[in-house]
């Protein structure tokens, strides 16, 4: 059993690690060609914020599969991670893609909204959101115990 779950987590750390890795060599490619051509800069923070999503995803994806795994029960939500975690990253994520296409917002009238929309910190958000959206889905079995 214990190298079951040590084989899962090194499976689990190598998909994470090699996805990390190859997102990286994708934005330095595209960086490379942006210096070249002048045409993808939008393209570089699209993949960025795509990739760290995807990141984000795949850490949160554990709790969804063992939900999933978990055949008694029906889906629920859990609204407080998704409003208090969620929706910040989701705002944040959306105002940075929005700004790259020069559509103006409400967040640049805030002189924060300056220091919140550097790259990292929108790559961070990603993160936070693909691991809400991964994580917060769960199996309510109350409702299937009561109902048997």
């Amino acid at each position: 059993m214990k190298n079951t779950s040590m084989l899962k987590y090194l499976a689990f750390a190598l998909v994470l690690y090699g996805m990390f890795i190859g997102s990286q060599f994708l934005l330095e490619y595209l960086s490379e060609l942006n210096s070249v051509t002048y045409q993808w800069g939008r393209t570089i923070y699209v993949v960025m914020i795509l990739t760290s999503m995807l990141i984000g995803l795949l850490l949160g994806i554990e709790t969804l599969g063992r939900a999933a795994s978990d055949e008694k029960g029906s889906w629920k939500i859990n609204w407080q991670r998704f409003l208090i975690l969620g929706i910040p990253a989701l705002i944040i994520v959306i105002n940075f893609i929005l700004s790259l296409f020069g559509i103006p917002s409400l967040f640049f009238m805030f002189t924060i909204w300056y220091t919140l929309i550097k790259s990292e910190f929108v790559m961070m958000s990603s993160v936070i959101l693909g691991y809400v959206l991964g994580s917060s889905f769960y199996r309510d079995e109350s409702n299937h115990q009561a109902s048997s």
